[in-house]
């Protein structure tokens, strides 16, 4: 089993590991990193996550390749959303671009053309937003946070 999973699946910080388990946050930290853990170490994670201390071993390679695939699998679907609103993208700056021409072609004196424009704009917008994660407002880390937060009122 490994530390850091563990510690994540309780939305655990590194110190609040440690102040549980009476280790030093540096150790949690060279821990999660798969360094050496002591016997002595093995028997307070354990006792912290309720495990049997001999089924615990710390980091492990199986879970580091499990990591690799995730983050493999992630990027890419990070590349394909980046895929998907370029080509959102192109297709606005055309479809814009033909709708203009034909404004003017057929109204110049009012340019209606705006109002799609300004409705699909805004849509690529907040998809620009997400696909390059400018907005981490309610993101991942936020939700840690948030737990983090409710858990340490709980043990006050």
């Amino acid at each position: 089993m490994d530390i850091k999973q563990l510690r994540l699946q309780r939305a655990w910080s590194q110190e609040q590991l440690a102040e549980c388990s009476g280790l030093s946050v540096r150790t949690i930290q060279r821990l999660e990193k798969g360094g050496h853990i002591s016997l002595e170490s093995r028997k307070a994670i354990a006792a912290t996550f309720d495990i049997d201390a001999n089924e615990f071993t710390g980091t492990n390679k199986q879970t580091t390749a499990e990591n690799s695939t995730f983050l493999e699998q992630e990027t890419l679907q990070k590349v394909q959303n980046l895929k998907r609103f370029y080509n959102t993208l192109i297709r606005y700056g055309l479809t814009i671009l033909f709708l203009l021409i034909i404004n003017l072609i057929v109204s110049p004196d009012y340019l209606w053309v705006i109002w799609p424009a300004l409705g699909w704009g805004l849509h690529i917008l907040r998809k620009g937003i997400q696909v390059y994660a400018v907005s981490t407002v309610f993101d991942s880390a936020w939700e840690k946070r948030q737990v983090n937060k409710r858990l340490a009122k709980k043990n006050i």
